[in-house]
């Protein structure tokens, strides 16, 4: 690992590419989409919004997002790639600034929404269009490592809930607006760089309207299959965690912080060892692996509430969160040339997103007005279980 570091930090495009997408991974989905889990029990409990409002107001987000994924590829062939990660990041920023102003429901489920949008075109084209200045024998390890802004997200919103329970959400909302700028200031440089070798790599995505054999089209339509379990499996754990424990099991505002930095370091740690493990067994078997324990880990809090046990699950799921996606991300490398790894990943990242959008209106009025936390966790825990059923199929069907 370290090798390979030393010949991406050589590299001045690769590393500030890298980079970029590790800070757009960290805006988009560590900042856009988890913080708000971190501080939805703080916006209860303070009187901002009840209960359903809050449940309602973290779905907008996946809402957004959902949509945001859908139209990336439209935008990206319309602007170029740096324009419109500018302009996504500007919109995250915008909302995160607005929120600190007002407690107004429509106004806030809106600016959700708008949230969303931003962190699903900036997980939908980051990642595979900095993966263009990387060196092809450093692709696969590249691609997992720009997942860890994800960890690095969920980290930082960890202090983020502890700021919003000591100095309130007005002071939360402009420090996640202040940590989102952090894209912003590497990509004026990577401009400079690419402009400088006149590299082209930033123009548009290119899309590739190749024909695939139909063997390929069943794995990668087993493995859409599987990825949209898990978008609706992964729900409990990232968007009621936090409330679970703070306000159904009465833990202290500083454990539950403590739960969500245990998130964090999984979620850091894992493109890593999936980076590491996918070169040595290859992402098949790696996305098996990951999908099961994540099914695992979900399930834990319906066998014990101990300390350890939760423990266990909020470091295992956090893993697991960038761990499929890594994974998947890897799988498709894997079974398809670089020039239609854009477009799957987009359907892959558009078809996550819709369901996940889905699933947190569902999940979240299960959650709230219906059978409970407990039959939530059952649902996600049976849906990755499934899941990994599914991707067991593609590899018999690889096998074949």
């Amino acid at each position: 690992m370290l090798n390979h570091l030393d010949r991406i930090r050589r590299n001045k495009s690769a590393f500030f590419a890298l980079l970029l997408g590790i800070c757009c991974t960290f805006c988009g989905v560590g900042l856009a989409r988890f913080s708000y889990s971190a501080i939805l029990p703080t916006q209860v409990l303070d009187g901002w919004f009840s209960e359903l409002q809050s449940a309602y107001l973290g779905a907008a987000i996946l809402t957004g997002y959902a949509i945001g994924a859908i139209f990336s590829g439209k935008i990206s062939l319309r602007f170029d790639v740096l324009r419109t990660l500018f302009y996504a990041v500007a919109l995250i920023i915008t909302a995160f600034l607005l929120s600190a102003l007002n407690s107004v429901f429509a106004i806030h489920f809106l600016l959700r929404f708008i949230t969303g949008v931003g962190g699903g075109v900036l997980m939908a084209v980051a990642p595979p269009a900095m993966l263009t200045f990387i060196p092809q024998e450093l692709k696969r390890w590249a691609g997992a490592v720009i997942f860890t802004g994800i960890g690095l997200g969920v980290l930082a919103s960890s202090l983020i809930a502890v700021i919003a329970d000591k100095f309130g959400l007005t002071v939360a909302w402009l420090v996640l607006a202040l940590l989102a700028i952090l894209p912003l200031l590497l990509m004026r440089k990577l401009a400079v760089i690419s402009a400088s070798s006149k590299q082209n790599e930033l123009s548009k995505v290119k899309i590739s309207g190749a024909k695939l054999p139909f063997k390929i089209k069943a794995i990668i339509l087993l493995i859409l299959v599987a990825y949209s379990l898990d978008a609706f499996g992964y729900i409990p754990h990232t968007v009621f965690w936090v409330d679970y424990l703070q306000r159904e099991l009465n833990f202290p505002a500083g454990f539950v912080a403590f739960q969500w930095g245990l998130f964090a370091v999984g979620a850091i740690c894992a493109p890593f060892f999936i980076g590491f493990l996918g070169a040595r067994i290859g992402y098949q078997t790696t996305l098996l692996l990951a999908f099961m324990c994540k099914a695992f880990a979900i399930s834990l809090p319906l066998m014990s509430s101990h300390v350890l046990v939760l423990s266990f699950s909020s470091m295992l799921v956090g893993a697991m969160v960038p761990g499929v996606v890594a994974s998947v991300a890897g799988r498709i490398s894997e079974l398809l040339p670089s020039e239609m790894q854009v477009s799957i990943w987009g359907i892959a990242t558009s078809t996550f997103a819709i369901v996940q959008g889905i699933s947190a209106y569902v999940v979240g009025y299960l959650y709230v007005e219906g059978a409970g936390p407990q039959f939530v966790f059952f649902l996600g825990a049976l849906a990755l279980f499934v899941g990994g059923l599914v991707i067991a199929l593609s590899t018999f069907l690889n096998a074949r």
